[in-house]
């Protein structure tokens, strides 16, 4: 199914460099548009995706690796806690756990910079 103008609007604003913000209902496109930004990248743009709850990143991760992409591309999923858990090397089961790892001012194990894109879908709780 092609994108709609809206949608290919979305992903044409984000590559050429906008900020963007999504708000519509559920079942409305936005995480295709998501997945269609993702295959769209090039080669040298690294992406983190960014949910809610481990359902739907795991269902996301899923659908990346059926998005025909180059393997050698970096397409990271995390839920909110476990992207705290990945950049600290620490386990962040709850949001008490994130704060007290963030006031500790430990050296992350890796840096945002190095991802070219950055996508939260269902950031709403």
């Amino acid at each position: 199914m092609p994108l709609t103008t809206e949608q290919q609007c979305i992903i044409d604003d984000v590559k050429s460099g906008q900020h963007v913000s999504v708000t519509a209902l559920p079942g409305s496109g936005k995480s295709r548009v998501a997945y269609e930004l993702i295959r769209q990248c090039t080669e040298d743009e690294s992406v983190v995706l960014l949910m809610y709850n481990r359902s739907l990143c795991e269902s996301t991760t899923e659908q990346i690796q059926q998005l025909d992409i180059a393997p050698n591309r970096r397409v990271k999923a995390f839920t909110f806690h476990g992207l705290a858990s990945s950049l600290t090397g620490t386990a962040c089961h709850n949001d008490r756990r994130i704060v007290g790892v963030l006031t500790s001012q430990s050296q992350p194990k890796w840096h945002m910079d190095d991802f070219t894109l950055l996508i939260i879908d269902e950031g709403q709780d």
